[in-house]
């Protein structure tokens, strides 16, 4: 009887720690991951290969624009939720490179405007529960 009371209470216990758990989010990167030192490398005048060598292929290859390689790069963490966004444009002229265009914006999902959370109606549960648990008010005789 024993035995069954602390397996019993083991598996409760077990069951209820699992349960409070927040689920495991990777890590997504998505793009080219471009580093200040592979940036300072580059030079005007420089030819597609060697770019390509030190920057590896663009993200983009744009038909339409074959002297703009673009690179995006895109990191979202599991565990705060962030989002860094960077944008590179290289223009070429004749097969050399003649222009850096950076975007680094580093947009993270907290600079983004979000709503005022105290203008937003209340939801379908707070609704029910204020119906269930409303006051009564004094009626007048």
């Amino acid at each position: 009887m024993k035995l069954r009371l602390t397996l019993a209470t083991v598996a409760l216990t077990l069951i209820l720690v699992t349960g409070c758990m927040r689920p495991y989010r990777i890590d997504i990167q998505q793009g080219n991951a471009i580093n200040k030192a592979q940036l300072d490398q580059l030079q005007p005048g420089m030819n597609k290969a060697e770019v390509r060598f030190i920057l590896g292929s663009p993200l983009v290859a744009d038909p339409f624009h074959v002297d703009r390689w673009d690179y995006f790069f895109s990191f979202k963490s599991g565990e705060t939720l962030e989002t860094e966004q960077r944008h590179m444009a290289l223009i070429f002229e004749d097969d050399r490179l003649v222009e850096i265009q950076r975007g680094d914006s580093g947009t993270r999902a907290d600079d983004t405007p979000q709503a005022d959370p105290e203008s937003e109606e209340p939801g379908f549960f707070s609704r029910t529960w204020q119906k269930i648990w409303k006051p009564k008010e004094d009626k007048p005789d």
